[in-house]
């Protein structure tokens, strides 16, 4: 007798708003499998009608996960099954760990379909050098646990990723406000949809623009040390002299001083003004 053929998990990257994005290859997995464990089934299902797709939908989240791993098991006994999640790639900051977990065991292949992702889409349009990062998921709630997070993370001095819901946007800035006054963010709010916007600026500028935000959200903040490894400070003295000798009024000196270091406004203002007393005699 030939060894019996092994069945298939897939877990499926979908689209993080604009349906368009799904891969050729996603599709053809989610046709080809028997059932599809999704984290809402009506959004799978509107993906699906999008495509013509018809396949079993069951649901598979964080409130039902624990009773769900067990039919999902049985199924893999015979058929492969195809995980997706909401928006994005299943397996990160949702349950989908869990599944993969409790299948180790089993004879079964498992198998990425890459898709998109709101932490990498963030980081590709960041400009934060990124060889390293921390990525915390969803914020955390309570202050306290907020300060530990960026007290750990300080040591690592690495750009950190966190997803937040519009309703908790000005309360996690405004933690951040007071733990991390000094570093700038980068949000990515609707990513790939209609109203996409991206916003980079102070952790207070962030406070005054987003007043009543919409839609998904995800934020770096940016490491400490960001500023000086793209201009050296001497490099930054050297650039307002020469910009001076130019006849660049102070405003002026510092929109280009923001552009070539990241720096905001203020801290361009202010370094301006430190630079003016070292070479006034």
């Amino acid at each position: 007798m030939g060894k019996l053929m092994t069945t298939t998990l897939y877990i499926v990257g979908t689209p993080i708003g604009n349906l368009s994005d799904i891969s050729q290859r996603a599709l053809d997995t989610l046709r080809k499998v028997h059932t599809i464990a999704a984290e809402d089934t009506r959004v799978t299902k509107k993906l699906l009608s999008r495509y013509e797709i018809k396949k079993p939908v069951i649901s598979f989240n964080s409130k039902n996960y624990k009773n769900k791993i067990a039919s999902i098991q049985k199924l893999l006994e015979t058929v492969d099954v195809a995980l997706t999640t909401d928006a994005g790639t299943p397996g990160i900051s949702d349950p989908g760990h869990e599944l993969i977990r409790a299948i180790e065991h089993l004879d079964v292949s498992i198998i990425p379909i890459p898709g998109a992702s709101a932490v990498t889409s963030t980081i590709s349009v960041s400009g934060f050098p990124i060889n390293q990062f921390y990525f915390a998921g969803f914020a955390p709630r309570r202050e306290s646990e907020l300060k530990s997070l960026l007290e750990s993370t300080l040591k690592l001095n690495v750009p950190i990723i966190m997803f937040e819901s519009p309703n908790r946007l000005k309360k996690l800035l405004e933690l951040l406000s007071k733990y991390a006054k000094e570093r700038n963010v980068l949000i990515m709010r609707e990513m790939t949809k209609i109203y996409e916007e991206r916003f980079y600026g102070s952790i207070l500028d962030a406070i005054n623009h987003f007043k009543d935000p919409k839609g998904e959200i995800t934020l770096i903040l940016e490491p400490t040390n960001f500023v000086e490894t793209l201009l050296e400070e001497k490099e930054v003295i050297t650039l307002i002299n020469k910009l001076r000798s130019e006849g660049l009024k102070t405003k002026a000196i510092a929109m280009e001083i923001t552009k070539v270091t990241n720096l905001n406004s203020s801290e361009s203002y202010k370094k301006i003004l430190e630079s003016d007393k070292k070479t006034t005699p």
